[in-house]
């Protein structure tokens, strides 16, 4: 049993590491070595190629319902990434972008400036903090100050989302900006 979710964030991973629709498929692995016998390895010295067939056609016949999870299951991974594709607004593409422009800057920490029910707070957060492939975001490190408005915005727990950050900046350059939140204001 496989919940959407999972097959969901499959397709997000493959997306996150640029990858391609060609490069979503199930490539079986046989273990040779609970299928090669003494006498099936004496045979493979003699035999080689119609040793490993045998091998390969006894390996597919008792893996065939696992071959058959899998390619339905990957095939799944590949509607979800088609679908990642075809939908521009989707939030992993503000996660990816957040990602590369995170990892083109060398500093270590960045200001951050979040916006919910037009609220607007300004933290500073560690580059490793924001580059987290969920698109979830909690800041550890924060100023007891910064900690009581974050916790009055967005609860006890001053968990925010992707879709709450309006920007990412070091030193008055932006490196990331909500593209919706700013035509929204």
């Amino acid at each position: 049993m496989v919940r959407r979710s999972e097959i969901r964030e499959r397709a997000e991973r493959y997306y996150l590491q640029n990858g391609s629709l060609a490069d979503i498929h199930f490539i079986p692995q046989i273990s040779l070595e609970a299928s090669f016998s003494d006498a099936i390895y004496l045979l493979f010295l003699e035999y080689g190629e119609q040793a490993a067939e045998k091998i390969a056609r006894q390996w597919i016949k008792r893996n065939i319902p696992y071959i058959s999870q899998q390619r339905i299951l990957y095939g799944c991974v590949r509607d979800e990434f088609r679908e990642i594709l075809d939908t521009p607004n989707d939030r992993i593409h503000k996660i990816k972008h957040l990602i590369q422009a995170l990892n083109e800057t060398r500093h270590k920490a960045v200001q951050v400036i979040l916006c919910r029910k037009k609220k607007v707070i300004q933290v500073n957060m560690s580059v490793e903090e924001l580059c987290n492939p969920k698109g979830y975001y909690f800041i550890r490190g924060c100023s007891q100050k910064d900690r009581a408005t974050l916790e009055r915005m967005f609860g006890k727990t001053a968990e925010f989302r992707i879709e709450d950050i309006q920007s990412v900046s070091y030193g008055g350059i932006v490196l990331y900006e909500n593209v919706a939140s700013r035509n929204a204001a």
